[in-house]
């Protein structure tokens, strides 16, 4: 019976890296995730003698007299390994005389961690559930909109906890205290947690602000309860958790007005209009107009280089779906984006764009169109009244309102979600795709006349 660690390549926001486990033994031969992390300082490949005799290598744990944080960590991880390890063998004897089924080994760990769970999960904090989440699910190699979402959000719970104690010193969110009335609770703290912040600064203890907090709208709460759901189903799926304590608990749907976007000829005018007397501007509107013309994200756009660039198309990986879902996204550059490029060719093959061009980009993008005359209005939804009210599409765009303009306009011309899907990374048939899309008047008109 042997065993064998290795470790991944990628880096967590720490610098650790993933330790995997290897069982041998006669012609089982299996490898899983033990979903510890460590160091790559605090391991090393050592020489040993096998028990044929033979000189093999094979990765340790470095054991230091010197016990900074990451030698205390290792000195952790060791000890869960090797609580792993016994689990294993005993697992594995019990198994004796029967055949070992693909994915045991993976099996065996995940019911280490769930049996070691039910040990210890009376009175654990629901804090400590939340980073085994983030763990097992690997958010460290999520987009960074991804990650600092779980950041910000795990903030926010903190700061409640904080807010509950001023009048009950002893409360804490408990995996099992987490029913539908600390649920209501968090969710009126959502809605007054920016005037909160001020009147009780106490509650910032463990979780700083780092930027000013405003008003939330419903869909920014109604988002926040979903990580939360999301983090008890993986509970209960994994069985940390036998009852989801989330269960009957109800927000208020997500609500989204109709999409709008720029038009082509909106699109023309602003890019030919002339920002000679503001080269910041004028990089900028390059920018924008090349992202209406591709339809990524700005997470995508702002890691672009020219290695992206193969002859006449764009290819990425879209950094938010890349871990669930990685696919090659390849759009083909329209001549406006070739003429783009063009302008910003250089020899070193670094990013598409100046640096400058990601400084202040959203701000500029309001800038720009409203020096430009395109003051269309749009109705969109008052995310805090929740009814439509009339706004300049200035007032309103944002780096997003790009993606919105190349899906609309090739919808509109083409009308099949699975040929725009091909362009933008959406799954097929994919919801969120309605919020990109509009079926006008115009092509409703168009519809109707087909069968006449």
């Amino acid at each position: 019976m042997a065993f064998e660690i290795s470790t991944g390549k990628k880096k967590n926001s720490q610098g650790r890296v993933a330790l995997s486990l290897r069982f041998r033994m006669g012609k089982v031969d299996q490898q899983a995730k033990t979903n510890l992390w460590i160091s790559p300082a605090m391991v090393k490949i050592e020489k040993y003698v096998t028990e044929k005799k033979k000189e093999a290598t094979r990765l340790v744990i470095v054991a230091s007299r010197n016990k900074t944080p990451e030698a205390l960590h290792a000195d952790d991880v060791r000890v869960k390994l090797n609580n792993i390890i016994g689990y294993v063998e005993e697992r594995y004897n019990l198994m004796r005389g029967h055949e070992i089924p693909k994915g045991w080994l993976a099996e065996v760990i995940d019911c280490f961690y769930r049996e070691e769970s039910a040990k210890s999960s009376n009175g654990a904090t629901f804090f400590q559930l939340y980073d085994e989440y983030l763990a097992a699910t690997d958010i460290e190699h999520a987009s960074n909109s991804r990650k600092m979402t779980y950041v910000v959000q795990r903030k926010s719970l903190v700061r409640f906890q904080n807010f509950k104690r001023i009048t009950n010193p002893s409360f804490n969110l408990t995996i099992e205290g987490v029913g539908i009335m600390v649920l209501r609770e968090y969710e009126d703290f959502l809605r007054n947690e920016h005037i909160y912040v001020h009147t009780f600064p106490q509650i910032l203890k463990g979780a700083p602000l780092e930027i000013n907090l405003r008003a939330k709208s419903q869909n920014v709460i109604t988002g926040r309860f979903k990580y939360i759901r999301s983090i008890y189903n993986w509970a209960i799926k994994t069985g940390r958790i036998q009852i989801n304590p989330m269960h009957g608990f109800t927000v208020a749907q997500e609500v989204y007005g109709t999409p709008f976007y720029l038009t082509i000829d909106e699109r023309k005018q602003l890019e030919e209009y002339d920002f000679s007397d503001d080269p910041r501007m004028g990089i900028h509107r390059d920018l924008f107009v090349f992202q209406c013309c591709v339809g990524c994200r700005v997470s995508d756009l702002l890691t672009f280089t020219w290695d992206n660039i193969v002859g006449t198309q764009l290819h990425y990986i879209a950094r938010k779906t890349k871990e669930g879902r990685p696919i090659t996204i390849q759009v083909p550059l329209n001549s406006t984006a070739q003429r783009i490029l063009e302008k910003y060719k250089t020899e070193d093959g670094g990013r598409l764009f100046p640096d400058c061009a990601y400084i202040s980009y959203n701000h500029d993008i309001k800038k720009m169109l409203k020096i430009a005359g395109i003051d269309r209005h749009v109705v969109v939804i008052d995310q805090k009244t929740r009814e439509s009210v009339s706004r300049p599409i200035y007032e309103v765009a944002s780096s997003h309102i790009a993606r919105r303009t190349f899906i609309g306009n090739v919808y509109k011309k083409f009308k099949d979600q699975n040929m725009v899907s091909a362009l933008t990374g959406h799954k097929p048939g994919s919801p969120a795709f309605t919020r990109y899309r509009e079926i006008d008047d115009e092509m409703k008109q168009e519809m109707v006349d087909a069968i006449d």
